[in-house]
């Protein structure tokens, strides 16, 4: 769901209002989130070998791409990807968009991971691995992909939409990786929209309280809080500790004189202030719908329509070194 925007970054002026907030929180230091993983557990399931689902055939609600995007757009298997709203699909099973939202990226068909060559310094560039709905195409429209090396075998996206109480157990592993000079957050950008049908960023951003997105972010040198310091994380979700700040559309989040009536934004900040590795293992996603829900920040009929994960940074590289996503009926 990105293009050329600040969906779900803090802009200036928001970053220096939680940064004020927050008041001097002294020096960063290094720190990792209280569990990491030595390894990544195999994503996937076992290959289709019925015939491919296509771009025109039914995903949940879609795949559509209402603003002129098809999978002939997507760049060729294994080719960099590039530009704002340039994709191609993992070549797993299951399938994953990814999504270079203004750098350039490195990518491997057959793994759910991709390397930052290039991005514009100064300017946000926010890369991310998809299920579900981005830059208004739906992931599913990866599915008439054959995988490498299977003979003719197929992947299958996970079905998103889906409605809460119908999501399954979702957990994900992730290994990121920030050069020394990143900055900018790792981590994940999950939205949820009252109708499977509102599936485009013009559409998703404008819904006003009917609309949330939920970032969880790993990692976050240079975005405030500037310290690792866990009285800055006093919320325990999921068996971590994290710093919760929401920006509501009845406050003014995301309005716009394209979209006036905005969205909610939940922001879950992990205390990892410092550049590097970034490793979660076995992450329980509910833990976090559950929180915002019991809050009144999620209803619950809504659908879950994309989790994202990824990095958005200004400057230096990243990369996506391992993710696992299990649990997303």
């Amino acid at each position: 769901m990105r293009a050329a925007r600040t969906l779900g970054i803090l802009t200036a002026a928001a970053a220096a209002a939680l940064a004020s907030a927050l008041g001097a929180s002294g020096p960063a230091t290094a720190a990792s989130l209280p569990a990491t993983a030595a390894s990544l557990p195999a994503a996937g399931r076992a290959p289709a070998t019925g015939p491919p689902a296509t771009a025109s055939g039914p995903a949940a609600a879609g795949p559509s791409a209402p603003d002129g995007l098809s999978a002939v757009l997507a760049s060729p298997e294994g080719d960099p990807v590039s530009g704002p709203s340039g994709w191609t699909c993992s070549y797993t099973n299951p399938e994953y968009m990814i999504h270079s939202g203004g750098a350039t990226l490195s990518v491997q068909p057959g793994r759910v991971k991709f390397t930052v060559t290039s991005a514009p310094a100064g300017r946000w560039s926010d890369p991310y691995i998809t299920v579900g709905y981005d830059v208004s195409v739906n992931s599913a429209l990866c599915n008439s992909r054959v995988l490498p090396g299977t003979d003719g075998k197929y992947g299958k996206s996970y079905a998103v939409p889906v409605q809460l109480g119908h999501t399954g157990h979702i957990v994900a592993s992730v290994r990121d990786v920030t050069s020394a000079d990143f900055r900018g957050d790792t981590g994940f950008d999950i939205w949820f929209e009252p109708s499977p049908a509102i599936n485009t960023y013009n559409q998703m951003a404008n819904q006003g309280a009917a609309a949330t997105e939920i970032m969880i972010w790993l990692s976050h040198p240079g975005l405030p809080p500037g310290s690792s310091a866990l009285r800055y994380y006093p919320v325990s979700i999921a068996g971590h500790r994290w710093r919760v700040t929401v920006q509501l559309a009845r406050d003014g989040h995301g309005k716009t004189p394209a979209h006036p009536n905005g969205w909610n934004r939940v922001n879950f900040i992990a205390p990892q202030v410092s550049e590097g590795t970034v490793s979660i293992s076995n992450l329980v996603l509910n833990s976090f719908f559950s929180y915002a829900g019991a809050r009144g920040w999620l209803r619950r009929g809504d659908y879950l329509m994309a989790i994202d994960q990824g990095g958005e940074f200004t400057r230096g590289t990243m990369k996506v070194a391992g993710y696992a996503l299990t649990g997303v009926q």
